[in-house]
């Protein structure tokens, strides 16, 4: 069985992603987890003050995206 885990950094994805780990070491299943990092076109609030320029801010989010997948596979 192949699963494709879509995930964001909220409660509901980390439920998700308990589930398919339980699941998972039962039927053995092929697991592949995504997120989607989409491209800025303005700064967000969030960033304002931590970086300077919009591509630091999009490499900041795709930092955060790579160690929120981390984080989910890691569940195992």
């Amino acid at each position: 069985m192949r699963i494709l885990l879509a995930i964001d950094d909220s409660k509901y994805s980390q439920a998700a992603a308990d589930v398919v780990v339980r699941q998972m070491r039962t039927e053995g299943a092929e697991v592949c987890v995504f997120h989607a990092v989409a491209p800025l076109i303005i700064m967000p609030y969030d960033y304002m003050g931590q970086v300077e320029t919009l591509e630091a801010a999009q490499r900041e989010r795709l930092k955060e995206g790579k160690e929120l997948a981390e984080r989910i596979t890691s569940c195992q």
